[in-house]
């Protein structure tokens, strides 16, 4: 196995335990971006200056290469949604420290599949489409975040995957980071279908998704579903919601800080911008009285 890690991580504690299970090659940021078909970890924020301009780089060359980017123990109650292109927030938490983690998602992992390896915090966020590891309060302590029409994904994680400790099974650390560096994607890009009817039903569906988070000013594809039969002819259910919310996302660019702005936007060009305006007030209404 080979990744690629930024060589002004090359003199942490972490890279020389990382180095006893993997071949590393330390590069510069700007030779990292030109590298392709090689994963690339970086070792949370240290000796990095800007950790959220670093990852938002990092993040749009591995989506586009086909390859992992794995972030290990980001900086604490720091949101790395937007630099990740997320249209929500992944805000890493503090909690008392645990050794119990159930690991899903990946080729040929059983559903009750635990590990012991220890973490002292959590990741909060509304992707739980990309959970791929729990503690043993169900809280999220490794996540997967690949945009839609996109071949490279990232993963972030408070396990402590590059430290030494009696909390930690070796094996199991060994393992996870085996499966995270040998990660390979799976997702098909999606092909426009040509036909007027699927274009129609596709758009229709994008568009009612677009004017209902503006109207809510949310992205709970819970929340957004639910209402999908009270303003449109429509039974979308969240996991539709959720794709659509995906591709808006990638398709505009768009991220939590400019959501609001690139929603409307869309809205507005689809020329359905009065309506999500009537929807909007009868919300504000209701809430209200």
């Amino acid at each position: 196995m080979k990744t690629l890690v930024l060589d002004i991580q090359k003199d942490l504690f972490e890279s020389s335990v990382l180095e006893q299970s993997v071949e590393i090659q330390f590069v510069s940021i700007d030779e990292m971006l030109a590298i392709k078909g090689i994963p690339c970890m970086l070792l949370g924020s240290k000796g990095i200056d800007d950790f959220a301009g670093t990852v938002r780089k990092l993040a749009r060359a591995n989506y586009q290469y086909g390859t992992g980017l794995i972030i290990i123990n980001p900086p604490t109650d720091t949101d790395i949604g937007n630099a990740v292109d997320a249209p929500v927030s992944i805000i890493m938490k503090k909690r008392k420290a645990s050794s119990f983690c159930k690991l899903s998602g990946f080729d040929g992992m059983g559903a009750e599949s635990k590990y012991e390896i220890w973490s002292d915090g959590t990741i909060a966020s509304s992707l739980s489409s990309g959970v791929m590891g729990i503690d043993d309060n169900k809280e999220t302590v490794l996540l997967k975040y690949q945009p839609k029409n996109t071949s490279g994904a990232i993963f972030i994680t408070t396990l402590k995957l590059l430290s030494y400790s009696g909390m930690t099974n070796e094996t199991d650390r060994e393992s996870l980071l085996n499966l995270l560096l040998t990660w390979e994607n799976k997702q098909s890009l999606v092909k426009e279908d040509t036909t007027e009817e699927a274009e129609a039903l596709d758009g229709t569906v994008m568009h009612a998704v677009a004017i209902l988070s503006f109207s809510y000013n949310s992205t709970a594809p819970n929340k957004i579903s639910a209402a999908m039969s009270r303003f449109f002819t429509l039974d979308c259910d969240m996991e539709t919601v959720r794709q659509a919310l995906d591709r808006l996302s990638f398709d505009l660019n768009a991220t939590k800080e400019n959501w609001t702005s690139k929603i409307e936007e869309y809205i507005d060009q689809a020329g359905h911008y009065f309506y999500a305006r009537e929807i909007k007030e009868i919300l504000e209404d209701e809430e209200a009285d």
